[in-house]
Formats: C-alpha cells, structure tokens, sequence
C-alpha cells in the first residue's frame, strides 16, 4: 500500500484548519494513517471519501490511547478511533458516516477539556523556550564579547543559529496564539465551526526554507576548508611587512595565510613570535558587502584590545586617507621589552588589524597603510 508523509499545513492547535485539511486529503484519495514524529502526518492510498475528523484533547491522566469506556462511547456515536499525536495531547478520530453524533454539545465543557491541553503546551513552550534562551544567551554573551560583526564574518554559524532562534520562537509562538483564540471562543459559548482555511504554516515554511538554503551556503563557505599559505612571504602582498617598518625580522620568519568565506576574504600575515624580540602580525578583511566595514571597524577597537594592555583602548584619529583609523600604544604589563602598538584603519570595503612591537612609529607610515588598502588581493600568489 502506497504511504506518503505530509507535514501539517498548519498548528496543531488550529483544531478546524487541521479537520478540514484531514478532509480534504481524504477527498483526494489519501486516507489518514496516524500521526509520525512532531508535525508529520501518515497517509495511505485509499479510495477518495467523504468523510469528517475530529482532533479530542485528552485528558489528564488518561492513558496513552482511548480506554475501553471511551471507544465505546465514540464508537456508538458513529467515530472510529484513528491515533494519538506525538506529545499524547490528541486523540484523532474519524467518522465514514454522514451525520455523526457530534462529540460536544457544551462550549464551556469543551474548553475546560482544552485545558489539559494547555498545560501540556504551557511545559512544551517552557522546554524549548528554556533551550532557546540558553543558545540565545551563548550567542549574546559572544556578541558582547566579540562583537556581532566580527562573529559574523569569521563564522556564519552564528547568524544561522540566531535563525533558528527566531524561527523555533516563532512557531511556539503561533501555536499558542492559536490554542488561545480557540479556547477564547469557546469559554464564551461559541460552539467550534470545525471548517477552516489552513495553509498559514506552510506559506511561513516556505519563506524559512529560502533563508535556510542562503544560510546553509553561508555554512558551507565557512566550515569548508579554504586556508592558502605561502611562506616565505611574496614580495607583491597588499600588506605593511616587518621590512617596511624597520624591524630586525627576515622574510623567511613570516607566513600569509588566506581564508575565503562568503562575507569576506581575510589575509593574515604573522612574521616573528609573540613573545620573541620583534613580532610583526596584521589581519586584513575585504569584505563582500562593503557596508560591514564600518561595524567591523568598531568591534575590533571595542572588542580586540590585548589583554596586557592594561584595559587601555585604542583612540580615534582623524586622517583623510582612510575612512576610519585607530590607535593605541602600551608598554606590556609584564612591563617587559619594547611598547608594543596597534593600528586600526579602514578604507573603503577593506578593514586592518596590525599589532607590532618594532620601535619604529607606525604613524610613520601611513603612506604606506593607505597604499597597502588601496592594492588589489592578488590571490594567484596563494596558488
């Protein structure tokens, strides 16, 4: 027998819209075969019908399926019992006959029925709400300490995981909307019509599903590996080296590395050792969509400064040859070898990270910061 599963077209707790959905299945030939994991349906290829479903909230402590007593009353009212939904908050029942005993003749009866039902949303929403917030807590507590834009552009998964935030509070959100409204209409006496449009889900499916696929590419450039290092350094990187700036360190004792990621490109070019007598390392991003230059600029003035710097901060300077610029020089607390400085600029779409203790100034050479940002990335070097 030919089985297809289907995902609900609507909340659960959109009782009508879910009947009517049910129905018209049925109509066309798929007879409903139960319920399969959380928000799936299971259908059986059968003759098309007419027939009427019936979604009964169950009871507290009920068992998991209908007893003996409450078959066979349902069934002596003309409806066959067909399965629970996956948190055991339903039962599903149809009917083949064409005026059925109809299972509620008393609104405010049947809301209070609802409110079993209600509790176990209210300890669902609770669960996940709990989860949310602790992946939501993570990813704030890393914005805040990194900075939202440089989290972004070094790893997508962040922007991916504040999706899926959204989109789970979202749902949680729409099915206790939904439950509210029917139980609403119920305590004031208004009996259920039990045909409805449905679709409203599937339509908001069909936006998340667009946005995952963007996202998934965003994942898949960033976790892939695209690192491509050269050493000893090429003569023709768009990037101030140890030699420019008069320091003591030889081509050989530097490297460049360069990462592809959807957002951007990032060279970093490290000469020397942290912690060695001279040590040269500077970070550039070309960044995709230039309008992150300027946030990118700010988290790494807010949120890179060492941490033996004392607490100090780089301080802003005006220069016309860059769109932003930054600067902070500090003697180390272990209050050991040459001061050591950092430089903070960007120009157009391309953003500089460069921190050094060679004692050559860096606003010395500007120029040739300026001129570094202005080249092209040649990436046939990396090849």
């Amino acid at each position: 027998m030919h089985t297809i599963y289907k995902q609900l077209p609507d909340s659960l707790y959109n009782i009508p819209a879910v009947e009517s959905w049910l129905e018209d299945m049925s109509r066309k030939g798929w007879r409903c075969a139960g319920f399969w994991n959380d928000g799936w349906v299971k259908f059986q290829k059968a003759a098309p019908e007419d027939c009427q479903y019936r979604l009964e909230p169950q009871l507290e402590n009920r068992p998991e399926q209908p007893d003996a007593e409450m078959w066979n009353v349902y069934e002596g009212a003309g409806w066959s019992y067909v399965d629970s939904t996956y948190w055991k908050d339903f039962c599903l029942w149809r009917s083949n006959r064409p005026d059925p005993q109809p299972l509620h003749t008393d609104p405010v009866a049947e809301n209070i029925a609802y409110g079993w039902v209600a509790k176990v949303q209210r300890r669902q929403l609770l669960f996940y709400g709990a989860c949310n917030a602790v992946v939501l807590g993570l990813l704030l507590l890393t914005g805040f300490t990194r900075g939202w834009v440089l989290s972004l552009v070094d790893n997508g998964l962040v922007l991916c995981n504040l999706f899926i935030v959204a989109w789970c509070t979202g749902q949680y959100l729409m099915d206790r909307r939904a439950l509210r409204r029917l139980r609403q209409g119920l305590a004031a006496g208004v009996p259920m019509d039990h045909a409805a449009p449905y679709g409203a889900r599937r339509r908001a499916r069909r936006v998340y599903e667009a946005a995952a696929v963007v996202l998934l590419l965003l994942i898949i450039a960033d976790l892939r590996d695209t690192s491509r290092r050269v050493s000893p350094l090429p003569p023709d990187l768009p990037a101030v080296t140890a030699d420019v700036l008069e320091a003591d360190i030889a081509p050989a004792d530097g490297a460049a590395t360069l990462w592809t990621a959807l957002l951007a490109d990032r060279l970093s070019v490290r000469q020397g050792e942290e912690g060695g007598s001279v040590f040269c390392d500077t970070q550039i991003w070309d960044l995709r969509p230039g309008f992150l230059s300027g946030p990118l600029l700010r988290d790494l003035a807010n949120h890179t400064v060492p941490r033996d710097s004392g607490g100090q901060r780089p301080r802003r300077l005006e220069d016309a040859r860059f769109d932003g610029l930054y600067y902070l020089e500090y003697v180390s607390a272990r209050g050991k070898g040459e001061p050591t400085q950092v430089l903070l600029a960007r120009r157009g779409a391309r953003v500089l990270y460069l921190r050094t203790n060679t004692p050559e100034p860096l606003a010395a050479h500007l120029d040739d910061f300026a001129a570094a940002l202005a080249r092209p990335l040649d990436k046939e070097v990396f090849s």
